[in-house]
């Protein structure tokens, strides 16, 4: 993993809400933690729904859920990329 991917992972990671994240039975991931991206906004801790475009209603909500749909896509990305880093620095770490 290069340098700049690290640094899009880490970006990305500061937007969006925080961890952990859960699924529920109906098919929406939440935070266990809500915040409110401004003083005028609702609370918000979903962090997505599968079933409808349920945030966007709070146009205040706009630019977390965003960011929270960004890290999520790229995740299917980063998730191998970093397992195959972990593995190579675990056989440099034990070859040594």
């Amino acid at each position: 993993m290069t340098p700049a991917e690290l640094a899009e992972i880490k970006v990305l990671l500061a937007a969006i809400l925080p961890a952990p994240w859960y699924v529920d039975n109906e098919g929406s991931v939440w935070s266990a933690r809500s915040v409110k991206p401004t003083p005028e906004s609702n609370l918000l801790s979903r962090v997505c729904d599968a079933t409808a475009r349920w945030a966007f209603h709070d146009p205040t909500h706009e630019t977390t859920i965003r960011a929270n749909l960004d890290f999520i896509a790229q995740a299917r990305t980063w998730i191998p990329q970093l397992v195959a880093e972990v593995e190579r620095l675990k056989t440099h770490e034990t070859a040594r």
